[in-house]
């Protein structure tokens, strides 16, 4: 019995890592999904957000403390996909270093989801 427990809690605490890009996603049914392509990237990435109504939100990239370096967007969009592109600068058009950084998409549907986003320069 303790022998299963364990491996229970070993598959658990692994799959936790398989999910590299998600930091943590609180997402209320058919509310949002955001993925990002390519990742990690040089040049370009798209971040393409995906609701099934309309809702206000905005998709902001920010550094490891949470803060706001590029807002990509701000506003309420159509139903379905949109898609947002980022190069790599801030919102003044400075280019980051390569390194890590935080994809973080919030809204009034009560949704958030926060990826990782990786510059390979």
């Amino acid at each position: 019995m303790a022998r299963i427990i364990m491996i229970s809690l070993v598959v658990m605490i692994l799959s936790c890592f398989l999910v590299a890009d998600d930091v943590k996603t609180f997402t209320n049914p058919n509310s949002a999904i955001v993925t990002i392509n390519p990742n990690p990237f040089e040049t370009v990435t798209t971040i393409s957000v995906t609701l099934q109504q309309q809702a206000f939100y905005q998709v902001d990239i920010t550094d490891a403390q949470g803060h706001v370096l590029n807002n990509l967007f701000n506003g309420t969009p159509p139903a379905g996909t949109n898609n947002y592109s980022w190069d790599g600068t801030t919102d003044d058009g400075t280019m980051l270093p390569p390194g890590k950084y935080v994809v973080d998409v919030h809204g009034t549907l009560n949704f958030t989801s926060v990826k990782r986003i990786i510059i390979l320069k």
